[in-house]
């Protein structure tokens, strides 16, 4: 039998990435002899390519894997599918799991595998393959006319050593690999035993409670021959573990990276409670290669979090957690969310201030949406928080709620969630900074004084500070459309110069106008311009729409030696070869400092 599963990546709003769902559904379905595709979409598709897609497979069945905010767009699609083809469409995933009434409401579905489905997808392939009724298939729902057939959950899969690796060709995993990312993920094992209520965990240990154990971990031998099948192929920079807690059974962390450290030793990322890491298994995550850790903070009132998200840490331990990251050279990234029901403005400031004292390396705001079979689903409804007829957002990264807030404006939130964001880029642009600056003093930071300088632009908003980001690479930067300065005057101090790095935004470099753009340094000996001799001291081009290595920060700098101990007047000029005005060259001094010269 030939599958065709279809992903919508787009309604995640993560960058493209493996989906273990998919891929040990694949390998499970391809060890029994089926043959597997897959199509993802990374943003909406049109009716007319989404048929033309399925009829160059000509699939015996199609499958979608759904979480909540994907399912409106497998909905539509599925209609689409259902007025062209007559192969049978089966749904799976969290969504159709923890609201399958609702979903099988939906006409265009036959079938529907709830929970884990590795075994139910190849009897219902295999069924299907030889003509024989799905009736009684565990984990399956299936349609009868106007009916519905509801069979009950089997076991859960308790030797995970018993799956096949996840499937990686489908996927085409040389291109989720190309350019510097390189990084391979894996699953180490399934489940979380925590009850954090806006997450799907708890609805799902409810739903196979009794039928056996939650939480299971594969050996530690079994994943590491894993990685060895997978790391001389694809060449990954780093690897990635994608379990909730990676940390979760500290024996077996302790067993994985000691043989780790001896057999792979290529760097990793992985995602850690702080209730399961101490010191020592930080200590030993660093000599096994551990490059940064993800760390859930979520909500920085201890009171709210624990009362209304269930989550018990204390501050204190995600501060010490934080600390002892820093202390050994392990990157931490925080996780935070913004918009939870009853949060008020105050409590999300909160948020913000733990995260000024943790100081992560990435700090990740996203906005709350309630997800059917979730504790906060269930109490949104109770308290007509969710207008009728709701959809949650377009993934959680969506600066936006589906629900009436009385204690939080729309404004508020996006107010709020702008606030995150500046904070995430001013703490990467300090922690750049401080790394650049170790050993060197920095005199003046022009961006610091930006209030103190004298500007000229053809109209305002020319000229400002922001944060410019390439690469997630972001850098506090004084912005310049062309033609305009900014004029500093400044005292100069012994053994120093000028430093910066100079950019066109990203959002520019394919519809720059012009030949692009001359950045300039000029220095007036002088506190008042035109009193003095304008000298150049520095002068720049750049044009990323004809130069790709015009496409990234470029490093300037200018020696301001024979200025010590003088007042100059220092001016930062961005202008157009034609002289004329441009909204679409956005460019900008990036860091712009002096300093004491190496």
């Amino acid at each position: 039998m030939k599958l065709l599963f279809i992903y919508s990546n787009h309604a995640t709003y993560l960058s493209p990435h493996y989906h273990h769902g998919i891929g040990f559904l694949a390998a499970s379905l391809k060890k029994a002899g089926h043959h597997v595709g897959l199509t993802i979409y990374d943003c909406p598709v049109e009716r007319d390519a989404l048929i033309a897609d399925i009829e160059r497979f000509g699939p015996d069945m199609i499958g979608f894997s759904v979480a909540t905010a994907q399912y409106k767009y497998a909905r539509l699609y599925s209609s689409w599918i259902k007025e062209s083809f007559c192969a049978p469409m089966v749904v799976g995933g969290v969504h159709a799991t923890l609201d399958p009434e609702k979903v099988m409401a939906h006409p265009a579905w036959d079938y529907l595998v709830a929970g884990e489905g590795e075994e139910a997808l190849v009897e219902l392939a295999d069924a299907l393959d030889s003509g024989v009724d799905p009736a009684n298939i565990k984990n399956l729902w299936l349609r009868r006319g106007t009916e519905i057939v509801r069979n009950d959950l089997r076991p859960l899969i308790e030797n995970l050593d018993s799956l096949p690796y996840p499937d990686r060709e489908v996927f085409d995993n040389e291109h989720l690999l190309e350019g510097e990312r390189k990084v391979l993920s894996f699953l180490a094992g399934r489940g979380c035993p925590y009850g954090c209520t806006y997450c799907f965990n708890a609805g799902f240990r409810l739903l196979y409670k009794g039928m056996g154990k939650w939480v299971r971990f594969r050996s530690p031998q079994n994943l590491l021959n894993e990685i060895r099948s997978l790391a001389p192929k694809y060449s990954p920079r780093i690897l990635d573990f994608n379990d909730d807690i990676f940390t979760l059974n500290r024996d077996w962390t302790m067993a994985f990276i000691e043989k780790y450290r001896e057999d792979i030793r290529l760097p990793f990322r992985c995602n850690v409670r702080v209730e399961t890491v101490d010191r020592e298994v930080l200590e030993s995550l660093k000599e096994a290669g551990c490059d940064a850790i993800r760390v859930g903070v979520e909500q920085g009132d201890e009171q709210f979090r624990r009362t209304v998200l269930k989550r018990t840490m204390t501050n204190a331990q995600i501060e010490q957690v934080f600390r002892w990251a820093h202390e050994l050279g392990i990157k931490a990234w925080s996780f935070n969310m913004l918009g939870f029901p009853g949060e008020t403005p105050e409590l999300a400031e909160k948020t913000l201030e733990l995260n000024r004292r943790i100081r992560p390396d990435h700090l990740q705001i996203s906005i709350f949406n309630p997800y059917p079979g979730t504790v906060l689903w269930e109490e949104c409804l109770e308290q007509g928080l969710l207008p009728e007829n709701a959809e949650v957002m377009d993934g959680y990264f969506v600066p936006d709620t589906p629900l009436n807030m009385p204690s939080m404006t729309r404004e508020q939130l996006q107010t709020l969630h702008r606030k995150f964001v500046d904070l995430s880029e001013s703490i990467k642009d300090q922690i750049r900074i401080a790394e650049k600056y170790r050993s060197r003093k920095i005199f003046t930071d022009l961006v610091d004084i930006f209030d103190q300088a004298e500007i000229v632009q053809p109209e305002p908003g020319y000229v400002k500070p922001i944060y410019f980001t390439m690469d997630e690479d972001s850098r506090k930067t004084l912005q310049e459309h062309p033609p305009s300065s900014i004029v500093f005057n400044l005292k100069i101090p012994p053994r120093s110069r000028f430093e910066a790095a100079v950019a066109l935004h990203p959002a520019v470099w394919d519809k720059a106008l012009g030949e692009g753009v001359l950045f300039e340094l000029h220095i007036t000996p002088k506190r008042i311009i035109g009193k003095g001799k304008r000298r150049l001291l520095l002068s720049r081009h750049l044009n990323p729409r004809q130069n790709t290595q015009d496409r990234c920060w470029i490093e300037v700098e200018a020696d301001l030696g024979e200025f010590a101990g003088k007042t100059i007047a220092l001016e930062l000029v961005t202008r157009m070869q034609n002289e004329s005005k441009s909204d679409f060259n956005t460019a900008g001094w990036a860091n712009p400092v002096i300093a004491e010269t190496p």
